[in-house]
């Protein structure tokens, strides 16, 4: 078993109340759902699906994720994920690691969330096994500007970690404002 990802480039509600090819139903038992409404809705565009690894996996990736970027393990981060709310990575570190969907506008805060320098703190996690989150501002941004400079990317880096990263980010993309993004 493990967790299957599909996403879905837009979402409208739908009048008819079953499933069939092409709807699927919402509940919004997560917070990251605000601007969704429980029910049916019918999917239209593009549609894709990854998958993200056994649940272990998926929990070890938001665990390297959370580290990265916020200098604390995920279980720190839940018994105080309050104070992170609006911060990087809230919604997707702060969900179930075996179902939930997330709506439109989760998706596309957590498409900027993927889309920024979030992404070389994450290779230099991956690379250092340290974050550079608990450093000072400056001294943060001087060595993130080294990362840029010394080259690391996708091409260069192995890590099956950064692989995953990226199909969060792509996927994220497609849903972003208008779609549905759906552990499964």
């Amino acid at each position: 078993m493990g967790l299957d990802i599909s996403v879905f480039e837009r979402v409208e509600r739908s009048d008819i109340q079953e499933y069939e090819t092409g709807r699927i139903y919402i509940d919004n038992n997560f917070h990251q759902n605000p601007d969704i409404e429980v029910g049916w809705f019918n999917t239209d565009g593009e549609a894709s699906s990854f998958r993200a690894g056994p649940y272990s996996y998926y929990n070890k990736f938001r665990d390297a994720l959370c580290y990265a970027i916020h200098g604390i393990s995920a279980q720190e981060f839940w018994l105080n994920s309050n104070a992170y709310l609006g911060k990087p990575f809230y919604e997707l570190i702060d969900f179930s690691d075996c179902e939930g969907v997330f709506g439109p506008q989760a998706c596309y805060k957590l498409h900027g969330d993927f889309n920024t320098t979030n992404r070389w703190k994450f290779i230099y996690y991956l690379k250092n096994g340290e974050s550079i989150a608990k450093l000072e501002s400056e001294e943060a941004w001087e060595l993130l500007e080294d990362i840029v400079k010394l080259g690391y990317d996708e091409q260069q880096d192995e890590n099956e970690f950064l692989s995953l990263y990226d199909d969060f980010m792509i996927a994220f993309e497609s849903a972003a404002g208008t779609g549905a993004l759906m552990f499964c």
